[in-house]
């Protein structure tokens, strides 16, 4: 019997999680198991990405975290002026996150999916209740620290397992209340290009102008300032 599962990822960048969600429903088929996606991505660039004969669910939110990390650049630096306009987009967040959850839960039904993957944590709340309203198992994936709230420890142990990005960020999971066993660390797939996979060590070093005995590092990550690159140099 197949496993239907639908990965749902809020993301709107092509970013780390996007990409992993795209390597999942690639690689998920030889294990018999049937990955779709919804994404607040834009879906003909992930299309590049996934199997095209896999649907591709553009389910974004009217309201998303970009809106408010807009909003407090903006008022970086005016507390007040920060809280009141959070304040005043409460009603607008509670119409985008109801109407994401209705359209959501339509989707999982309407797709007959037995298990819902949430591909940012507990940050997407809204699809946990959208399994739990439909009589689904779900699943979490952290690709970043745990940040436990009240509502994600309720949440988090009615979650069928989880699975984090490395040893660290499945420790930080112990304390939204799961348990070591329900905790899988899966690191993250690097794709290597065609025209390194057939290139020597010392060719590669040479062609980029890199000393023999040089020790090189290495950062991979969109450059947003949140991904550490700035820190990242000053260690270097």
């Amino acid at each position: 019997m197949t496993v239907r599962v639908l990965v749902v990822d809020q993301g709107t960048a092509l970013g780390g999680s996007v990409l992993v969600a795209c390597a999942l429903a690639r690689e998920a088929s030889q294990f018999g198991v049937e990955v779709d996606l919804a994404t607040a991505s834009d879906p003909e660039t992930v299309r590049t990405r996934l199997d095209p004969r896999r649907p591709i669910h553009y389910l974004p939110k009217s309201y998303s975290y970009d809106h408010h990390a807009a909003r407090a650049h903006r008022w970086r630096g005016r507390p007040i002026r920060y809280r009141l306009t959070i304040w005043g987009s409460l009603p607008q967040q509670f119409l985008s996150e109801l109407g994401y959850l209705i359209r959501l839960m339509r989707l999982i039904r309407r797709g007959g999916y037995d298990l819902v993957h949430l591909n940012n944590g507990m940050a997407n709340r809204t699809a946990a209740w959208a399994a739990l309203l439909t009589g689904r198992r779900f699943v979490v994936h952290y690709h970043g620290y745990c940040q436990p709230t009240s509502m994600g420890r309720w949440l988090a142990r009615r979650a069928a397992g989880f699975v984090a990005i490395s040893q660290s960020v499945a420790l930080s999971v112990t304390a939204i209340g799961a348990r070591v066993d329900q905790i899988r660390t899966l690191l993250n797939p690097i794709t290597v290009g065609s025209g390194a996979a057939g290139r020597s060590r010392v060719a590669i070093r040479r062609a980029w102008g890199v000393p023999d005995g040089a020790q090189v590092f290495g950062i991979v990550g969109r450059v947003v300032g949140w991904k550490g690159q700035v820190e990242f140099l000053a260690a270097a």
